[in-house]
């Protein structure tokens, strides 16, 4: 199957763009508090506490959790996968040809088409 290029592209520009949004807001937000009053304070920096940081704990936990579900989802898949491409399919895979041919262009009547379409087994 040959790659979509447009697919790529957008699923790169998508990366590039939650990739910016996503460190641009921290810098936003650390660049609003002066450097002096925080140096001043002498706390731990700019945490103002704990109770601000269970939102930001809530929600690395469940990327985490995600995570973990997405990687035994792959996993899983390229275990099937393994499993299908290895197994006997029953029947010979070797010397046949598949082909799609389309009639309209032919201009053929449709008694022939029929004897077309239901086609012959040759074996190579």
């Amino acid at each position: 199957m040959p790659t979509d290029w447009r697919m790529l592209a957008f699923g790169a520009g998508l990366a590039i763009l939650t990739t910016i949004l996503f460190g641009f807001v921290p810098a936003l937000r650390s660049g609003r508090v002066p450097a002096g009053s925080v140096l001043k304070t002498g706390g731990r920096g700019m945490s103002p506490g704990r109770d601000r940081f269970r939102l930001q704990r809530i929600l690395v936990a469940s990327q985490v959790a995600l995570s973990l579900v997405l990687l035994a989802g792959a996993l899983l898949f390229a275990r099937s996968l393994q499993n299908l491409m290895t197994r006997d399919m029953g029947f010979q895979q070797n010397g046949v040809l598949v082909a799609n041919i389309d009639f309209a262009r032919l201009n053929l009547p449709e008694p022939r088409r029929d004897s077309f379409s239901r086609g012959s087994c040759i074996s190579l």
